[in-house]
């Protein structure tokens, strides 16, 4: 028993020994202590830490280095681990040495005897000031990080590397509509746009190839669906030591506007790059719309304003290729200027318009018919908006923008349109500005070469009739003519010098349209009587040529409103022309009938001639315009014929209009003239009463300088029974009245020094029995609407064209000396 003990004690002491020597070693302080808490044994770590003596620190004393307000906390665990026998944990503050109180983690173990009684205690208190601090820090760096999360406007979040959200800001309910709470332990990577995951997916968590902060922007869905523009500045926190991400930090701000404007300004410049690429408006107008769509709307339409006045659909496009047939099959519906709403009503006033939810009713009251309202059905616009094409002032068309996809436009969607339309106005202004300008280029030039080509033939046709006039003139003068010849020779000169009449006539005629001048006398007319009258003129013509000549008159017509001579010029300018182009033995024919559902009468004049080319027929009834205005052309004439057969035509309300198969298909042309309502009596125009042909008597003074004219004159005025005096200037006419009055002046306007004009005008200062009050007629070459005024003005009476007829003559005398 003895040795056993021994042997014990033995073990005792090197246990001792052992646990001295580890207590000594260690950085910590092992204590060991009484079953109620009092130090017995030397502690010289806890000596060395807090500079208490083993009689300061034994029994109790050790909890007077203790800060003060530790000691009770101290206590109370001591006194709830004593009767559980429970381990003792506690963190508490001990003066060192040197002054400072350090924290320290003390953990005492009961060590229990056979009975289950305390025997002692173990443990050990170790410094864990500087963990403590460390806490501290993190402590006052999460309340910042808190503070500055809960009152930015970002969303600050924090995430696990698997992206499962550890914490989200407030903001987040202001950004994207979801409670904080809400989206703590969620995946982060569901709020994504799909179509944004895979560039987010390159990205995080950080690899190698990518700094620890980085920027990214992307698509996050708001609590109601809708996406909005995140740009998300991440962080990834690394462990000191090992580098592991331990946790992903990130800072998101809604850039939604500010991608909205980036995207608009990118949208309006693609456009404007578009409307740049082209100077055919349609062609640009048509790309358009293909950009529009799907940018900024499903389907979109562009209506532009035609020089008619009528409205035409140049464009149309939709997002779906499936529906893109049905878009256009909208360009048979454009737009009615009449209408009162939709995009007639926002070209007609130049304001848009925008429905942000389009009814069924609304749909129903745009169609124009059931097909066109089956086509919008089945397009089924929900929200749309039309803007006008507006620039310099001017509305060109509009624009019209539709979804059928759930998109509802709004005024900033208004605004982008508006501006996209603007440009697009500016680029259809400047191509057409373009090609007006090369179309005034093309006209100038093809008018010069008309006039050059006009005047090549008017030099043609009033000098050719002037070679058998002075030919046969010359045979006569040389009397070498037998009896049989001279009057051929003298029909040749006449028609000839009708011939040259009638061309200054169409010339003076087309002037007086330019000019607005051509006035008509205008009474109830009998149709009937018109173009039989012009038909005699034309026959011996068609004789000539053995054509046949047929007349269809309807009876009983009613009348029309017009000049009859002028109506006479447009049915013998038509019968002229048709019997010009109509080869020897053909046929020309000429029907008046009725056109019922107008209350028209129409004239039309058939031949079996040459007929027109197709691609002349636009250009039948333009000025100075001829088919072939060559050199081998077989028809002579000036081309004036027809164009004034039209102004004199719409002169009396009509219209008139040619057809033709082409070439020697011969040409119909049709006159069609409004019929007046209630029939008046007939008028007979006094100017086709033959005139009085007796001047027996009558005093006549002719003035004019040129030496043939003034003595024809006086010879057809004395072959009518007058007494003529002839003069050669205004000089000698003064002379003459002075010695005697005449009983008609017939004076001529171009002379030397004194002109007609002048000479009247001095006349009419003179006293009646000085010839003041003198009836004068000017026969004159300048024969415009404006001579005619001029002559007027000065004094004359009346006004006479040369070359004039000789009964026109004698008849104007008569009627003048009987006024």
């Amino acid at each position: 028993m003895r040795e056993y003990l021994s042997e014990q004690q033995i073990a005792l002491r090197d246990s001792e020994a052992r646990y001295r020597s580890l207590a000594e070693a260690s950085a910590s302080i092992v204590w060991r202590a009484a079953p109620w808490g009092k130090v017995v044994d030397d502690i010289p770590t806890w000596q060395a830490f807090t500079g208490q003596s083993p009689e300061q620190y034994k029994g109790w004393g050790w909890v007077e280095a203790l800060h003060p307000e530790d000691r009770s906390s101290m206590v109370a665990i001591w006194k709830e681990a004593f009767p559980t026998r429970s381990v003792a944990v506690a963190e508490y503050r001990v003066l060192r040495h040197d002054g400072e109180y350090r924290y320290m983690n003390i953990r005492g173990v009961p060590i229990l005897d056979e009975t289950g009684e305390i025997r002692e205690w173990v443990g050990m208190c170790v410094d864990i000031t500087e963990r403590k601090q460390a806490e501290v820090k993190l402590r006052e760096s999460e309340a910042r990080f808190r503070l500055l999360a809960e009152n930015s406007t970002d969303i600050i979040s924090r995430h696990t590397v698997d992206g499962i959200l550890l914490y989200v800001s407030p903001a987040c309910y202001t950004v994207l509509g979801y409670q904080p709470e809400e989206l703590v332990g969620y995946p982060s990577h569901k709020l994504v746009h799909p179509d944004d995951l895979a560039e987010i997916a390159r990205n995080y968590p950080v690899n190698a190839d990518l700094p620890d902060i980085y920027t990214i922007t992307h698509r996050a869905r708001h609590q109601d669906g809708h996406y909005i523009w995140l740009e998300a500045t991440i962080r990834a926190i690394r462990d000191r030591q090992t580098q592991e991400i331990l946790e992903m930090q990130a800072s998101s701000r809604d850039i939604t506007k500010r991608k909205q404007v980036e995207d608009e300004q990118r949208f309006l410049a693609e456009a404007s790059g578009i409307l740049a690429a082209s100077l055919d408006y349609e062609t640009t107008l048509a790309g358009l719309v293909r950009l529009a769509v799907p940018e900024i709307a499903d389907w979109c339409l562009v209506d532009i304003i035609c020089d008619n006045q009528l409205v035409r659909r140049v464009a149309a496009a939709h997002a779906n290729p499936e529906k893109q047939e049905l878009v256009e099959q909208l360009q048979n519906y454009p737009p009615d200027l009449a209408e009162t709403a939709g995009v007639a009503e926002v070209i007609r006033t130049g304001k848009s318009q925008i429905i942000h939810l389009i009814s069924d009713e609304q749909i129903q009251g745009l169609s124009h018919n059931a097909s066109h309202l089956k086509i919008l059905q089945e397009l089924n616009p929900t929200s749309g908006m039309s803007v006008p094409l507006i620039v310099r002032g001017r509305v060109l068309g509009a624009m019209t923008l539709v979804s059928s996809s759930g998109r509802c436009y709004n005024t900033k969607s208004l605004m982008l349109a508006e501006e996209l339309a603007g440009r697009a106005a500016i680029a259809v202004d400047n191509a057409r500005l373009y090609t007006e300008t090369q179309q005034s280029q093309q006209a100038a030039e093809n008018a010069n070469r008309i006039k050059d080509e006009f005047l090549a033939v008017l030099s043609h046709e009033l000098r050719s009739p002037l070679n058998p006039i002075l030919g046969w003139s010359k045979l006569l003068q040389s009397k070498k003519l037998d009896e049989k010849t001279i009057p051929q020779a003298l029909k040749t000169i006449e028609r000839n010098a009708k011939l040259q009449a009638q061309l200054i006539e169409d010339l003076l005629d087309i002037s007086r349209i330019l000019q607005g001048k051509i006035s008509l006398n205008i009474y109830p007319v009998d149709l009937t009587s018109v173009i039989s009258a012009a038909m005699e003129t034309v026959r011996l013509s068609a004789e000539a040529k053995s054509i046949e000549m047929h007349i269809n008159l309807e009876p009983n017509l009613g009348q029309v409103l017009g000049d009859s001579s002028r109506l006479q010029q447009i049915v013998w300018n038509l019968l002229s022309n048709a019997v010009k182009f109509t080869p020897e033995g053909g046929r020309v024919e000429i029907r008046l009938s009725l056109c019922s559902n107008s209350n028209s009468a129409l004239i039309q004049v058939s031949d079996t001639g040459k007929g027109i080319d197709p691609n002349f027929l636009p250009y039948v009834f333009e000025y100075f315009r001829q088919e072939n205005s060559s050199t081998t052309r077989k028809f002579g004439g000036l081309g004036l014929g027809l164009a004034i057969v039209r102004h004199l035509v719409e002169l009396h309300g009509g219209t008139v209009q040619v057809e033709s198969g082409g070439e020697d298909q011969g040409a119909t042309f049709t006159v069609r003239l409004p019929l007046i309502q209630n029939q008046l009596e007939i008028r007979q125009d006094s100017s086709n009463s033959e005139p009085s042909s007796n001047l027996n008597g009558i005093k006549i003074l002719v003035v004019d300088d040129d030496t043939d004219t003034r003595e024809f004159i006086a010879f057809l005025l004395e072959q009518y029974g007058a007494n003529v005096t002839a003069v050669t200037s205004a000089y000698e006419a003064l002379a003459t009245l002075a010695q005697s009055l005449p009983d008609i002046l017939l004076s001529d306007i171009g002379m030397p020094e004194v002109d007609g004009c002048m000479f009247m005008r001095q006349l009419r200062t003179l006293p009646a029995k000085q010839g003041g009050q003198i009836r004068a007629i000017a026969l004159t070459a300048y024969a415009g609407e404006i001579n005619a005024q001029q002559v007027l003005a000065a004094g004359f009476d009346k006004h006479l064209a040369k070359p004039v007829e000789p009964a026109e003559l004698v008849d104007a005398i008569a009627n003048l000396i009987a006024e």
